[in-house]
C-alpha cells in the first residue's frame, strides 16, 4: 500500500509537468523472506498499478539492465555476454585496414567491455580466456608468427609494444579500486551496504596482487614495467630499449590513420617486432636450417641484413637518401631555405652534412641523417654527430652559406 501511494504521488507530479509514465516499460521486484524455512524467495504476483494498468512483476529468470549491467533477483549477471566475440567478428569481417582494426579494438571494443567487467560479475578464468581471444585476433590481423612474444602486444608503445590492454590485470586493479571507494565512502548508507556478505566475498576474491608467470604485481605501473622488461629481455625485443628515448615517433602504431596501406602497416609492425622471416629466425627449433648469411657466413639476423651485409649496401644508401629527401621536402614546405649536401671547409679537409637549412631571422640548422643499428645507443650516435659538426670552422662555413 505504501509503494502504491508513493507511485500515485509520482504520477501526479509528473502529470503536472506534462509527463506520463509508461507502465509497459516498468517492472516490480518483490523479495520475501520465509522465517521458518530461513530462505528468501521471489514473489511473482503483480501488486502495483499505474492508473488502470497493472505493472508486471519480474519472474525468477527475468533481469533488467541498469547502467549497462544486468541485474536479477539473484544479483548481478554476466553482462558482457558475447560482446567481445561479436565485436571481434565484426571488426574482422569489416573492410578495414589492420591499423584501423587495432584502433577500434583498443579505443572502442575493450573500453565498452571494461565497464561491464568492472561492474558486472566476472571471474579470473573468464578474463584469461578473453585475453587469449584478443591475442588470437591481433596476431591474425597483423600476421604475427606464433612465437612472437606476448609482451610485444601488451608493452607500451613508447617501449616498442602495441599497448593492447591486458584484461586479467587491468580489471583486477579497477575492481579493487572500486571496492575500496565503496568501503571508504563518506556516505554512511554506502558504508553500511559495503558490510554485506556479497561485498566482502567479492573483495576477498579480488584482493591481493596480480600474478603473471610467478611475478607478483601490485599496481598497474608494475604491470607496465613487467611487460616492458619482458619485451626488452626477449630475443626479438632486445633492440627496442632506445625506443623510449623518442616517444613521439610511435604514434603510427595506435593512431589508426589510413594514410599507410594495410600491407605496409603489417610490414612495419613486423620490423618493429623483429618477426621478419630471416634465416636466423627461421632456424629456431629447426637444426637442419642454415642460420648464416650466404654472403658473410655470419648469423643472418634482421640487424645484419639491414645494417651491415654487403648485399644490401645499395638499399641502405637508398634508404638514407629517401629519408633525407623526405625531410628536405617537408622543410621546404614549411618555408625553410634548404641546401643539400653542402661542402664545408674543416681543418684542411671538409665536412658534408646532408642538409643545411634556415629561415630569415632564425638560427641555421645542420641536419645529418643516420639510421643506427640495434643495441646502438641513439644518444651516443647523436653526440658523435654533434662532435663532428660542432666546431667553429663548421659554424663559420654554415653562416657563410646562409649569407
Amino acid at each position: 500500500a505504501g509503494l502504491q501511494r508513493l507511485t500515485e504521488k509520482v504520477i501526479s507530479g509528473l502529470a503536472e509537468n506534462g509527463l506520463t509514465p509508461n507502465p509497459g516499460k516498468c517492472r516490480t521486484l518483490a523479495v520475501c523472506v520465509d522465517k521458518h524455512a530461513k530462505k528468501w524467495f521471489l514473489d511473482s504476483a503483480a501488486y502495483l498499478s499505474m492508473g488502470d494498468v497493472i505493472v508486471p512483476a519480474m519472474q525468477p529468470a527475468d533481469s533488467y539492465k541498469y547502467l549497462g549491467i544486468l541485474v536479477s533477483s539473484a544479483g548481478l549477471g554476466q553482462s558482457y555476454g558475447s560482446v567481445l566475440e561479436d565485436g571481434l567478428k565484426q571488426i574482422t569481417k569489416a573492410p578495414l585496414k589492420p591499423q584501423q582494426r587495432m584502433f577500434l579494438l583498443v579505443n572502442h571494443l575493450i573500453p565498452k567491455l571494461q565497464h561491464r567487467l568492472v561492474l558486472g560479475r566476472v571471474y579470473r578464468t573468464q578474463l584469461l580466456r578473453m585475453d587469449t581471444r584478443i591475442r588470437v585476433a591481433v596476431r591474425s590481423w597483423l600476421k604475427l608468427p606464433h612465437d612472437a612474444t606476448d609482451a610485444f602486444l601488451y608493452a607500451d608503445t613508447s617501449c616498442g609494444g602495441l599497448k593492447v590492454p591486458h584484461l586479467e590485470t587491468r580489471i583486477r586493479f579497477l575492481r579493487q579500486k572500486r571496492l575500496a571507494k565503496i568501503v571508504g565512502s563518506s556516505d554512511p548508507l554506502v558504508r553500511m551496504a559495503s558490510q554485506a556478505c556479497v561485498v566482502a566475498t567479492t573483495q576477498r576474491y579480488w584482493a591481493g596482487p596480480a600474478r603473471l608467470r610467478g611475478t607478483e604485481l601490485s599496481t598497474q605501473t608494475d604491470v607496465e614495467r613487467y611487460w616492458r622488461d619482458r619485451l626488452w629481455t626477449s630475443v626479438d625485443g632486445t633492440g627496442l630499449p632506445p625506443a623510449c628515448e623518442v616517444p613521439r615517433v610511435h604514434t603510427w602504431t595506435t593512431s589508426g590513420r589510413g594514410l599507410m596501406s594495410g600491407s605496409d602497416f603489417v610490414r612495419a609492425v613486423a620490423v618493429r617486432a623483429a618477426t621478419i622471416a630471416t634465416p636466423l629466425r627461421s632456424s629456431r627449433g629447426r637444426p637442419g636450417v642454415d642460420p648464416d648469411c650466404a654472403v658473410c657466413r655470419v648469423p643472418a639476423s634482421m640487424g645484419h641484413i639491414s645494417q651491415s651485409c654487403p648485399s644490401t649496401h645499395g638499399m641502405r644508401i637508398k634508404r638514407h637518401d629517401d629519408l633525407v629527401k623526405f625531410v628536405a621536402g617537408r622543410l621546404v614546405r614549411g618555408g625553410w631555405t634548404v641546401v643539400r649536401e653542402p661542402i664545408l671547409p674543416y681543418e684542411g679537409t671538409h665536412r658534408k652534412p646532408d642538409i643545411v637549412c634556415w629561415r630569415p631571422g632564425e638560427q641555421v640548422v645542420v641536419i645529418d641523417a643516420q639510421v643506427v643499428a640495434d643495441k646502438f645507443p641513439m644518444q651516443g650516435a647523436h653526440l658523435r654527430k654533434l662532435t663532428k659538426y660542432g666546431g667553429d670552422a663548421i659554424a663559420r662555413g654554415v653562416l657563410a652559406l646562409a649569407d
